[in-house]
């Protein structure tokens, strides 16, 4: 059986953790949305984010497998995901500014939140970048990798 290298693994995991969190926000917003127009403002927000989460859910299962299975596609689809989240919060920073997005009246508290965000969402960026860069990545993804069993 032939050894995945440790960053392809890190990726994985962050894949898992994102699957992980996105059916945990399901929850509330299936509870939300079940409470019908009546019960809340923002019947409409919850009934549009259920399909959104699970079309995510979908994606990060299948760029898994098809990293698991070696193919570069998992890369391009995790690639896509993980950009397009980033897009969609330096997108909500920008124009709400960072302060009022996460609140609070300390200002170097607020700093420190948002940067520890971007961190989170540029972490899986980098793990990206090196399952390209990597010999021993690149050679996982080509199949060259030393103990491969056909």
């Amino acid at each position: 059986m032939k050894r995945i290298p440790i960053v392809v693994w890190a990726l994985l995991a962050f894949l898992a953790l994102r699957v992980f969190l996105d059916l945990r926000s399901l929850v509330p917003a299936h509870s939300m949305a079940a409470a019908g127009p009546l019960g809340s403002r923002n019947y409409g927000i919850y009934i549009a984010i259920i399909p959104l989460v699970l079309f995510r859910i979908g994606g990060d299962v299948v760029g898994s497998v098809l990293i698991w299975r070696r193919q570069r596609t998992g890369l391009v689809i995790a690639g896509i995901l993980f950009v397009s989240e980033l897009y969609g919060t330096v997108l909500r920073d920008i124009t709400t500014g960072v302060l009022a997005v996460y609140g609070g009246e300390d200002t170097d508290d607020n700093i420190m939140r948002a940067i520890g965000h971007y961190s989170a969402l540029l972490i899986p960026i980098l793990f990206l970048t090196a399952c390209t860069m990597t010999r021993r990545a690149r050679e996982f993804f080509d199949g060259r990798a030393e103990g491969l069993v056909s």
